[in-house]
């Protein structure tokens, strides 16, 4: 029976992502690992060789968030699971990859988030040709008032490179605000809740997965509302690879 050491928030500037700003102004990663091995040995032996030295996990893994780009994140918890399976004694990884949208909101004077979905890849909806896209719903206090949360979601779009010159186009980052509490705002530039948000199952998944109490006020129960909406663009984000010790490679 195997037992598991985790190392959380493992952090780096990489340059990976398909963007040309990605790559060019590069942006933090946070990566955690979670090695599947035996600490039988070691718990007798009080002796480091008898284990997977974490530190130097850490340092491989950084290594990879810093260092040659890729376009993709599956690719780069590939490599980074790769690197964990060449220590001996680890059978299995699991690798979470994490980008830093959240962080930026977090870290917005007045906002404090608490909670965070899932990712779950989705197909586009209206617009122009474009590739999937990667959506979670956070959960936050706020001391801002409406009009300064929107500003504040605003400038973190900016930090991204956000532009708005085709409707529902490509961007490289979308902050909406679904609602606050059970306020009723519609005004020139927000409306709450977000008017079409009991009807996108690429809003309804990650909310739910996140609150599964979650109402929109003068809608309902989200997951009232999840059942009557079509779920197939909607899949989970393959961020996450749980992956086993590949028959002796390593």
């Amino acid at each position: 029976m195997s037992d598991q050491i985790v190392i959380s928030g493992i952090r780096g500037i990489g340059h990976h992502g398909v963007f040309e700003h990605e790559r060019a102004d590069g942006q933090e990663f946070s990566v955690d690992v979670c090695l599947d091995v035996s600490t039988t040995t070691a718990a007798g032996t009080d002796d480091l060789d008898d284990t997977v030295h974490y530190g130097l996990v850490a340092n491989a893994v950084h290594a990879l968030i810093v260092g040659e780009p890729v376009d993709l994140i599956e690719t780069l918890a590939e490599r980074v699971a790769d690197a964990c399976l060449s220590f001996p004694g680890v059978s299995r990884v699991a690798v979470t990859v994490h980008k830093p949208p959240v962080d930026d909101l977090a870290a917005v004077d007045g906002i404090e988030i608490t909670a965070v979905s899932a990712v779950f890849e989705t197909a586009p909806v209206g617009g122009p040709d474009q590739e999937a896209y990667l959506n979670a719903v956070v959960i936050g206090r706020t001391v801002l008032d409406d009009i300064s949360l929107l500003a504040a979601t605003q400038l973190v779009e900016q930090g991204w490179h956000r532009v708005r010159e085709v409707r529902w186009g490509p961007r490289t980052l979308d902050v909406d605000i679904l609602a606050i509490d059970d306020e009723v705002i519609a005004t020139e530039d927000l409306v709450v809740p977000h008017p079409r948000a009991h009807e996108r199952g690429f809003v309804l998944v990650p909310w739910i997965d996140v609150d599964p109490e979650a109402v929109i006020s003068g809608r309902g129960r989200v997951d009232d509302l999840l059942a009557a909406v079509d779920l197939t663009g909607v899949w989970p984000a393959s961020v996450v690879l749980l992956i086993p010790d590949r028959g002796g490679a390593h």
